[in-house]
């Protein structure tokens, strides 16, 4: 995601809007061990620093984009891993309320099984977004629960080990606005995988000490 966000802030951009947020794994973790605590209080959940700097875009630090949920981010992207073997891509549109998933095995997991892993965010972001929004910016903001949908027409995984690779080309081609189910399948995937290792390289600057 480090690479997606280093793509972000280039000039011109090149995805479809400059108003996207890609967040890593820590985000889901940092979810997963305050949502028992949110939701048994939820109206007077104290927000840590940690979600603050998320808010605000000031996390993860290595590429503060300083840009503020739903008003200056519009989707946010990022994998979340469930059932500890498995990784599904998450595109939670603020603006509609709404977090669609992106599965590369749907038979793995029933609908029920997805909407549980997924309903801490779908919980937890409206409210974030309302406590941390400035008195202006809280204007219109609802804390109802997203709304939570399977996206179905997409390439699947067949075989084992690819499930990250193909969630974050599911990222990648939600940020540009181009058709997943060209060019993304197991025969690719292999390719698929090498060439985000050449882009991770190329955007690391490796060769800049040398």
């Amino acid at each position: 995601m480090s690479m997606m966000r280093k793509k972000l802030a280039k000039v011109p951009c090149p995805f479809r809007s400059e108003r996207l947020a890609f967040l890593d794994v820590p985000f889901t973790k940092l979810i997963s061990k305050v949502y028992p605590k949110f939701s048994q209080n939820q109206k007077n959940f104290v927000w840590s620093g940690e979600f603050t700097d998320y808010y605000k875009g000031v996390l993860p630090r290595c590429e503060s984009t300083n840009k503020r949920f739903g008003v200056d981010v519009d989707d946010v992207y990022f994998v979340l891993n469930i059932k500890s073997v498995h990784w599904i891509a998450l595109a939670i549109s603020i603006p509609h309320q709404h977090i669609e998933v992106y599965d590369s095995i749907i038979p793995l997991s029933g609908d029920n099984e997805i909407a549980e892993c997924v309903r801490p965010y779908a919980h937890m972001l409206p409210y974030l977004l309302k406590s941390l929004a400035s008195p202006v910016d809280q204007y219109g903001l609802s804390t109802d629960e997203y709304t939570v949908s399977r996206c179905r027409r997409i390439p699947q995984n067949t075989q084992t080990g690819d499930c990250g690779i193909y969630a974050m080309k599911y990222i990648e081609c939600l940020a540009l606005d181009i058709d997943m189910n060209v060019g993304l399948s197991d025969e690719n995937i292999s390719d698929i995988r090498q060439k985000f290792a050449t882009d991770m390289f190329g955007e690391a600057n490796h060769f800049q000490n040398l």
